[in-house]
């Protein structure tokens, strides 16, 4: 299958599938000079061509280009614009953090930025059940009891990181139900 044929392909390089999303996990280079950064962004490069090739050819699926970037250590150098312009334009180099799977993988500050802005649209979710509640208080209160607006990012996000957001926004649907 294609992960077998990857991994056959990248043996320096670990793959990970979550649904429909391929995750190849990459070491740094061990010298961690410039040049060696380069080389692997160059093998970084034809792998995300090989996931392309073979996702079509064996699965019959597209490669969503928006969804590509490299999460790098602190430090670690850009790829120069040649090598850069080995990746399709939509490729982002990150050094903050990114989503795989719906889950922010990263700094702490980057992570807290992404809790803050679900319970940002699970905040204006609340107003709407509120709404909902003049109506009908008893499928507001259904709404609130069941809906699990934050429960994915509890499961997701370290706790030091989610629980100052949850505290707030537990006191948001406190102030919703009554």
């Amino acid at each position: 299958g294609l992960m077998t044929s990857l991994q056959s392909r990248h043996k320096d390089f670990e793959f990970r599938a979550i649904t429909d999303d391929i995750v190849p996990l990459v070491p740094p280079p061990a010298s961690d000079s410039f040049d060696d950064w380069q080389a692997l962004y160059v093998k970084y490069a034809q792998c995300l061509a090989d996931i392309k090739e073979l996702a079509f050819e064996i699965a019959g699926l597209k490669l969503n280009q928006e969804k590509g970037a490299l999460l790098l250590p602190r430090g670690a150098p850009l790829p120069t614009p040649e090598v850069r312009a080995l990746f399709p334009p939509q490729f982002e180099f990150r050094q903050d953090g990114m989503r795989i799977a719906g889950s922010p993988i990263g700094t702490d500050a980057f992570m807290q930025e992404f809790v803050q802005a679900k319970v940002v649209e699970a905040t204006a979710k609340l107003a709407a059940i509120k709404i909902v509640g003049k109506k009908s208080p008893h499928a507001a209160h259904r709404l609130l009891s069941s809906c699990g607006l934050l429960c994915f990012l509890a499961a997701i996000v370290l706790p030091n990181i989610c629980l100052p957001f949850l505290a707030t926004f537990d006191s948001e649907v406190e102030q919703t139900f009554f």
